[in-house]
């Protein structure tokens, strides 16, 4: 495979996972509202009952965030792994194609920024699953789900 075709497929994977994750952050951001308009309306119990939600029970809550997340996990991790390819392919910067021309720095920054955003989704992730678990045990809502 020529380079150019390899520098071709690296970028058409960034772009599928970059659609991929687009669609899962919209999937867990529904439910976070959904959840954070719940809690400031009363408790867990109103979720559970939200007919819109079908939640039998706070497990198959905390079942779906897990879902959600693991794969957002997953290819935020796999985005992160193209990204080094890429950078490693432009670090070389054998017949880089004019419309695919941008400097390293800027890709650098692009990678720590996913790094970011994988590490604040997994921050989020823990405080939801301990405030859920709390508001099922009876406890009090002091945490803020973000």
């Amino acid at each position: 495979m020529k380079s150019n075709e390899q520098l071709e497929m690296l970028w058409n994977s960034h772009d599928f996972l970059l659609g991929k994750v687009d669609v899962l952050e919209r999937q867990y951001e529904f439910l976070l509202s959904q959840t954070r308009a719940h809690f400031s309306q009363s408790s867990l119990e109103h979720l559970l009952d939200d007919e819109r939600l079908h939640f039998e029970s706070e497990g198959e809550l905390l079942t779906l965030y897990s879902q959600i997340s693991d794969e957002l996990d997953t290819y935020y991790t796999k985005q992160i792994k193209c990204l080094s390819e890429i950078i490693a392919y432009y670090e070389i910067g054998d017949d880089i194609p004019i419309h695919r021309e941008i400097g390293v720095s800027s890709l650098y920054e692009l990678k720590k920024a996913t790094f970011s955003l994988l590490s604040a989704h997994r921050s989020s992730t823990e405080e939801i699953h301990r405030l859920i678990k709390s508001q099922g045990e009876g406890g009090s809502n002091n945490g803020h789900i973000y």
